[in-house]
């Protein structure tokens, strides 16, 4: 009965501690990803902005566009992400970042990438030509809030058959709700101390 009670405290303790020691090791040994280095000098030379500006752009109540629909459109269909997030809820803290890669097949010809995006501040936005390396130019990036979008528009149109890399960074807050990526606390009956 006692080497029972050990097995079952030695397993909850696994429990609690593995994820605690990943998310520290994680927090320690990963370096965030900056785009911007002050100190590193670009490898080849841009005529263009790599990223969106800092504030995105509003778009006019009477403007029409793709956004407006409920559904995301089908002329860009994202195929792979790859996403890295990194919460900070020590002291306290309650807040993350993360940057996401979104593989997209454009499969008509369009100006627009838009994406769903909730309770996020987006750092930034840069749209890479998937075949060639090369820096897509962007036009203007906005969120559009009654859809839950965020919209990323081009300069020129992408061609059908192209294969884009869309890069967001983004902020957000662990409190704001229980929706997606949240921070949540409970009681240790054993301890009687917040987890």
């Amino acid at each position: 009965m006692a080497s029972n009670k050990r097995l079952i405290y030695f397993l909850a303790f696994l429990v609690i501690a593995l994820p605690v020691i990943t998310g520290i090791l994680v927090w320690k040994l990963v370096p965030p990803r900056c785009e911007d280095k002050e100190d590193e000098s670009p490898t080849t030379p841009t005529t263009t902005p790599t990223t969106t500006p800092t504030a995105p752009q509003t778009v006019s109540p009477t403007e029409s566009g793709p956004w407006r629909e409920l559904r995301l459109p089908a002329d860009a269909q994202a195929v792979h992400y790859d996403l890295s997030l990194y919460p900070d809820f020590y002291d306290d803290a309650s807040t993350f970042y993360g940057n996401v890669t979104i593989e997209i097949d454009i499969k008509q010809k369009t100006r627009f990438i838009i994406v769903h995006v909730l309770y996020l501040d987006i750092l930034s936005t840069q749209l890479i030509n998937g075949e060639y390396g090369n820096v897509i130019p962007i036009g203007r990036t906005f969120g559009y809030e009654p859809n839950q979008f965020w919209v990323t528009e081009t300069e020129t149109a992408m061609d059908v058959g192209a294969r884009v890399l869309l890069s967001i960074s983004f902020s957000g807050s662990l409190k704001k709700s229980i929706v997606g990526f949240y921070k949540s606390t409970y009681l240790n009956a054993l301890t009687n101390k917040s987890r």
